[in-house]
């Protein structure tokens, strides 16, 4: 078992190395937004035209809250930057109300950028030629230089559920039953989709930096075999333990599963 490192800064847990990794926890879900801004925040203000790619669902709601709140004050410049996305329902395009693209949309810079052409969907068609050339469209633009993430329950990454090969780009996906019992309020009445379209392992080890968000306590488990069990297949969260400029960002719910010495939270500013 990999064990995290004694936290260095005690009583305090942040920006915590283990296995090239930083662990930041904080004291709040909106905590743990605003930490996760501030890296965006970062990125743009360094190149402004940066390819960000975003992860979506509960978790990063209150994220998109602070994106937009920030933007409209003008405490960041989203006017150049380049955007796109980890995953996409099969067939759903960016006007389709239950699609991870439409979400992103609600947001005003999100929407600014694709209708200014700087947004690129996931396309959703699931055909290999459409891909690979997604994959292709994107190194074009330099790459991701920073990549959102989440985790479910089950320890997928994306919609790259449990079983995925960690050798594996975009790619169309099965969704597992604990998955599409998560999903099911976002499509009632109707079913949800069986299949999506989505980044891989591989994909997401190609971003430049990525960022892991994790909140609350349904996540713990989830988080402690991505941090603490082994790289594997049946964990594909845990192929951030290879990647060279990785930060996980948890509250104190999600981290509760660590092995970690006792600690007080940190604040996000």
């Amino acid at each position: 078992m990999i064990r995290l490192a004694p936290c260095p800064f005690a009583p305090y847990c942040e920006d915590v190395e283990f296995s090239g990794i930083s662990v930041v926890v904080l004291e709040s879900a909106r905590a743990v937004s605003i930490r996760a801004q501030i890296e965006l925040a970062a990125v743009v203000k360094d190149r402004p035209n940066a390819l960000v790619s975003f992860a979506t669902g509960e978790t990063f709601g209150a994220f998109f809250a602070e994106i937009e709140h920030d933007a409209g004050l003008g405490r960041i410049d989203l006017s150049a930057f380049r955007a796109t996305h980890l995953d996409e329902f099969l067939g759903l395009g960016p006007e389709d109300r239950a699609g991870f693209a439409n979400e992103l949309l609600a947001c005003a810079p999100l929407r600014k950028a694709y209708e200014e052409g700087r947004f690129f969907p996931v396309p959703s068609s699931g055909e290999e030629k459409d891909l690979r050339g997604h994959e292709a469209h994107l190194q074009s633009l330099g790459g991701v230089q920073l990549q959102f993430l989440g985790i479910g329950s089950n320890g997928h990454v994306a919609f790259s559920e449990p079983g995925t090969s960690l050798d594996e780009g975009f790619h169309r996906a099965k969704l597992a039953p604990s998955t599409v019992a998560v999903l099911k309020s976002r499509f009632a009445p109707d079913p949800v989709p069986a299949d999506a379209v989505t980044a891989g392992p591989a994909s997401i080890l190609a971003a430049a930096r990525v960022v892991m968000v994790a909140t609350g306590a349904g996540k713990a488990n989830a988080v402690h075999n991505m941090m603490e069990g082994d790289v594997c297949s049946a964990c594909p969260a845990s192929i951030i333990r290879r990647h060279s400029d990785a930060l996980v960002l948890l509250d104190s719910a999600a981290a509760a599963g660590l092995d970690w010495p006792e600690f007080e939270t940190a604040s996000a500013r």
